[in-house]
């Protein structure tokens, strides 16, 4: 194949991820503290408004914009949980297989009372037990 060939073919591949990019710039000025010198402080010069727009909540004892990603994203994957917990789907679909196991996650009586019984096998596959080591100063 010649390049004229392959370079369409690669706009073509690469034209989807166009849709995908960030429309925002790397740095938000809101994230920015204008009142502190960045050579005095360049720390709070670079994260003062973000500390400001987002104080720590009493969970964490750090707080940055991959903990606020990881709280939103748990956060959505709850809800799309919970709903599949409302409207179960065709049985057999992926919907009615998450919204069943998710059920189950959540049902901690049974969880309590069942144990590790449930997982035993599975477990005794992945390592069979193995007798401990002896030691010859302790025999």
């Amino acid at each position: 194949m010649n390049i004229k060939t392959i370079l369409p073919m690669m706009m073509l591949a690469a034209a989807p991820l166009g849709s995908l990019a960030q429309t925002q710039a790397g740095i938000k000025e809101s994230n920015l503290d204008k009142s502190a010198r960045p050579a005095d402080n360049f720390y709070q010069f670079a994260t003062g408004g973000w500390q400001k727009l987002n104080p720590l909540p009493a969970a964490y004892s750090r707080y940055g914009s991959f903990d606020q990603l990881g709280e939103d994203n748990n956060k959505r994957i709850n809800t799309i949980l919970t709903e599949l917990l409302k409207k179960p789907g065709k049985p057999g679909s992926v919907e009615q297989k998450l919204g069943d196991f998710y059920k189950l996650a959540m049902d901690s009586v049974r969880r309590n009372r069942e144990g590790v019984a449930p997982v035993k096998a599975v477990l005794a596959e992945m390592e069979p037990p193995r007798p401990l080591p002896t030691c010859a100063r302790f025999s």
